[in-house]
């Protein structure tokens, strides 16, 4: 329904779940927040470190659409993506540092997990919330960056590729 419209799909896409994302982390932010007032005291918060991990946040949010919306456009090619969504959700959670810091993992698997966009998905920004550093910081955000523009490029030649099939095959 949303592909015949006249504007740009992955980015009319992005600014949707960018809207639905802000709103739920705001929410789980202004209840953690509370929570952990309510647990521990008052939290010291620098606010440049806090700031900082935002914007990490937000390019991570960024980078799982992006992977999100590459699974969804090989619906032009497959009928049913729900395989590719599941298998991203299991790498993410090895990958992506959530099973476990990367810092326990073999050197192996750690070297794996930093060659793929999924440690800054979830690790980098989980990172610098919990421990900041500035290196790392500058490091995750290069890194990020270098991620959404191949990613980006991946995105718009899927989505291309898939509106020239379908509009050969009639829709």
């Amino acid at each position: 329904y949303y592909l015949n419209k006249p504007y740009r799909y992955v980015l009319f896409k992005l600014a949707s779940y960018w809207g639905e994302t802000a709103l739920k982390m705001a929410l789980n932010i202004a209840i953690g927040a509370t929570v952990a007032l309510l647990a521990v005291g008052p939290i010291r918060v620098n606010a440049a470190h806090l700031l900082a991990a935002l914007a990490c946040a937000a390019m991570a949010l960024t980078l799982n659409f992006l992977i999100s919306m590459a699974l969804s456009l090989s619906a032009f090619w497959v009928e049913d993506t729900a395989p590719f969504f599941w298998i991203y959700g299991k790498l993410l959670f090895v990958l992506g540092g959530l099973f476990a810091p990367m810092e326990v993992y073999p050197d192996a698997l750690a070297r794996v997990a930093r060659a793929t966009p999924l440690n800054y998905v979830l690790y980098a920004p989980a990172r610098l919330f919990v421990q900041f550093d500035m290196d790392f910081f500058m490091s995750a955000l290069m890194m990020q960056a270098v991620w959404i523009a191949a990613l980006s490029l991946l995105v718009m030649a899927l989505y291309s590729m898939g509106v020239k099939r379908l509009n050969v095959n009639g829709g």
